[in-house]
């Protein structure tokens, strides 16, 4: 059980810094801001889907 459990944190988590995450990405490959997908709507897309199922 707590291997669900920690998946289920572990995408809440990543939800959350989601922002984070662009800005990371975006610097670490020198990427321009517009090439990356709209983050709200990334955001709901990413928490409609069970991370259990990967």
């Amino acid at each position: 059980m707590p291997a669900i459990m920690g998946k289920s944190k572990a995408q809440q988590k990543f939800m959350k810094n989601l922002e984070d995450v662009f800005v990371k990405v975006q610097r670490e490959f020198h990427l321009p801001p517009g090439d990356f997908s709209n983050m709200e709507h990334f955001r709901q897309v990413l928490g409609a889907y069970n991370i259990d199922k990967f």
